[in-house]
């Protein structure tokens, strides 16, 4: 047994001193792209979230029950939707996802979206350029998104501007 415990402090040792840390680097999408490439962009309020296991139980990924205030595309005939996104928290087990998007309960948002195409009974929407695709809405009137780290850049960053812009940006769009 004690041999055991000693063996595993060595492994967990070396994994620490050799596992580099992976970043994800995304490539840059304008809003016109995610707006073209959203199955709906919503202005909502996250109701819930709850993490589990994904289907084949080697990930956790978080479900968001978002209530849907406006649909700026038009297509949702729902009142509440669900998201889901990878990572997330399971009792003290935690995965975190570089730049993937994080969503808070309470929190307003502007996100773009994509539907899940296995023909779901009450369908799952993903996010459109993970951190890239969701907006959080400030009391102050204006939106900006989680930070990301962009392919060929050395330092993360985050989109900034006023609600009213961004809607005017997703209206363009969609003309």
């Amino acid at each position: 047994m004690k041999l055991g415990l000693i063996a595993a402090s060595i492994v967990a040792t070396l994994m620490g001193v050799y596992v580099v840390p992976a970043t994800a680097l995304m490539e840059a999408i304008s809003i016109n792209t995610m707006v073209q490439t959203s199955d709906s962009v919503v202005r909502g309020e996250v109701r819930a979230t709850e993490a589990h296991w994904n289907a084949s139980g080697d990930q956790i990924v978080t479900r968001a029950t978002i209530r849907v205030d406006e649909d700026f595309k038009g297509e949702l005939s729902k009142d509440v939707i669900t998201i889901e996104y990878p990572g997330g928290e399971i009792d003290d087990l935690v995965m975190m996802v570089s730049d993937s998007v994080q969503l808070t309960v309470g929190e307003d948002v502007i996100i773009f979206l994509e539907k899940d195409q296995k023909g779901l009974e009450q369908p799952l929407y993903f996010v459109v350029g993970s951190a890239q695709g969701k907006y959080a809405i400030g009391l102050d009137g204006n939106v900006e998104t989680p930070e990301f780290l962009l392919e060929g850049q050395q330092r993360k960053q985050n989109r900034q501007m006023s609600e009213a812009d961004l809607i005017r940006k997703i209206k363009d769009a969609l003309e």
